[in-house]
């Protein structure tokens, strides 16, 4: 199942380049591996594959070379067939002994023929030879069987012992790889945590920034009020010549008071220009955790000082023209009072 999983993976995926499989028994599963060596065959991105110590067999080596040849990106394949190799060379060193005892006892049966064939003519000296021989060759045979039967012990043993030793290293292997995974598990949570983080303070920030903006609109819907009230106080004073100087002082009284409040709020927006400061401040040491992150987010923000400053630019100048129609106002009255008659008369007295 694990082989054919990986075999899916290999056609689906485009991302993996290197891919270890060390000491995962791939081979010992014909049909999962075929489903792999399919996948790998289908695969144009993997460049480096470890395939050693996974017990591949003849029929599994055949699978792999067909999908080498189908595969154009692999690069570098490292397989090791050291415990076949050990199989094999056992095997054949016993196919080998075999066939020489099997050709020593053909020769044997060769030579007792052609004695029976000459017995008739010399039965003592023959049969005692033939005996003779006979012993020899059963001897011969005896300790050949034994030293088979202890090469077969031997090479029972050391498969024995290779495969406990495979059995450790996989336990060893799968350990590492649960500790691995749990370290990546930890530390994706973290990478979570301080994302969720950062966007909770820009969320914050883009509060602050829209209660900003809110407060100029607010500041700039004074300013039109007031605005509009100037007007109202030049066509009074058009209209009433004789409480001129009264509505002045009042008019005068109702500038500072709305210059007070201009302050205090321009004072108020200097404490959030302040604030929007050490913002900035927290944001760039949070920048510099989470800068891919935050880059879109410093932009939208940076668009949004630049409104705010330009919103303080135009109440500044909006300011500043209040400031000189108060003043052109106040000279334009006073030049008035001056030259009305009220004026005249007061001095003729």
């Amino acid at each position: 199942m694990g082989a054919e999983a990986l075999g899916k993976l290999l056609r689906q995926n485009k991302s993996i380049r290197s891919l270890i499989l060390e000491w995962n028994s791939l081979g010992v599963w014909e049909e999962g591996f075929s489903f792999f060596c399919q996948g790998l065959g289908a695969n144009n991105f993997l460049q480096r594959l470890d395939l050693r110590n996974n017990q591949i067999n003849h029929h599994g080596a055949g699978e792999l070379a067909m999908a080498l040849k189908r595969n154009a990106s692999l690069q570098e394949l490292e397989q090791a067939l050291d415990h076949n190799q050990d199989r094999q060379t056992i095997l054949s060193e016993t196919q080998n002994r075999a066939c020489m005892l099997s050709k020593e006892i053909l020769n044997l049966k060769d030579e007792k023929t052609k004695q029976v064939d000459h017995m008739t003519q010399h039965m003592e000296a023959s049969e005692r030879s033939l005996q003779d021989r006979v012993q020899r060759l059963e001897a011969i045979r005896i300790a050949l069987e034994e030293e088979l039967s202890q090469v077969k012990a031997a090479a029972l043993t050391e498969r024995g012992h290779a495969e406990e030793e495979l059995i450790k290293v996989r336990n060893q292997a799968r350990l590492d790889e649960q500790q691995r995974l749990e370290h990546l598990q930890e530390k994706l949570r973290l990478m979570t945590e301080s994302r969720d983080e950062a966007q909770n303070c820009c969320l914050k920030q883009k509060q602050m920034v829209s209660e900003a903006q809110a407060k100029a609109s607010q500041l700039s819907l004074h300013a039109d009020g007031l605005r509009r009230r100037i007007e109202e106080l030049q066509q009074d004073l058009n209209s009433k010549e004789q409480e001129k100087v009264t509505e002045v002082n009042k008019v005068k009284v109702e500038l500072q008071e709305q210059i007070g409040h201009l302050q205090a709020e321009r004072a108020a927006q200097e404490g959030l220009r302040e604030k929007i400061a050490a913002l900035e401040r927290q944001l760039k040491v949070l920048s510099s955790n989470h800068r891919e992150a935050l880059l879109d987010k410093e932009g939208e923000i940076s668009v949004l000082l630049e409104k705010l400053r330009m919103k303080e630019a135009d109440i500044s100048r909006m300011r500043e023209e209040e400031a000189q129609r108060a003043n052109l106002l106040q000279n334009a009255i006073m030049a008035y009072v001056q030259g009305s008659p009220l004026r005249t008369h007061s001095s003729r007295k």
